[in-house]
């Protein structure tokens, strides 16, 4: 039975990371950005939830919109004045960038809140689950759920995007074509006259060299009776 009991506790906390990592991957895919931070803002949002809880009573089901909130606008200014200068440049430098940035603020907690482990203990805690022999904490049952309610939102309001983005580039597509076969079709004429002229160019060097050749040796000059 206890081989059950740690295979769900597993699960459950494995189900946490899956969402976890969700979020890194949407950032990947729509924005093609390696977001480093992702973790670190993620310990910073359970700081926030944390010290509402103990200092405001706040509970952390209800603290995670002051969480998302503040975290919104701190990704959201990082975003817009740092990251936004290199997204067009290769993944290895935005990498690079989170990386360090990561760093930065990884350390600012630290010194911040220093590397004591916290935790919360609920006034009314939701219980457990009892399936058999195998018992499960609501509370982090709860989380799970509210991570993967909160990434399946996320994952459908980033599919328009993506689509948005395909039939753009489906739309502007034929009009490069177009655009493109317009200046082929202008530049045809004058590639035409390029070429006339150096083949004319051509000859005019063919006959000069024929008669400097002649005028050296008069005996290849003659023709054949």
């Amino acid at each position: 039975m206890i081989y059950l009991q740690i295979a769900a506790n597993g699960l459950v906390l494995g189900g946490l990371y899956a969402c976890i990592a969700v979020g890194f991957s949407l950032v990947w895919g729509v924005l093609n950005v390696i977001n480093i931070l992702h973790g670190t803002f993620i310990v910073l949002g359970s700081y926030i939830a944390y010290f509402a809880y103990v200092h405001a009573g706040i509970h952390p089901f209800i603290s995670v919109v002051i969480a998302g909130g503040a975290l919104y606008a701190l990704g959201h200014a990082i975003h817009a004045g740092i990251i936004n200068r290199v997204i067009a440049a290769p993944v290895l430098i935005t990498l690079t960038l989170t990386f360090g940035l990561d760093l930065i603020l990884n350390n600012a907690m630290l010194v911040a809140f220093t590397a004591n482990y916290r935790s919360i203990n609920l006034a009314h805690p939701l219980g457990t689950l009892e399936i058999g022999p195998v018992f499960l904490p609501g509370d982090r049952v709860a989380a799970m759920a509210e991570h993967d309610a909160a990434d399946d939102r996320a994952g459908h309001a980033a599919k328009p995007a993506q689509h948005a983005d395909h039939e753009g580039f489906a739309e502007e597509a034929p009009a490069v074509e177009r655009r493109n076969g317009k200046d082929d079709a202008q530049q045809r004429p004058g590639r035409a006259r390029h070429q006339r002229a150096d083949a004319e160019g051509d000859r005019v060097d063919a006959v000069h060299a024929h008669r400097d050749n002649g005028a050296a040796n008069p005996a290849v000059a003659q023709e054949p009776p």
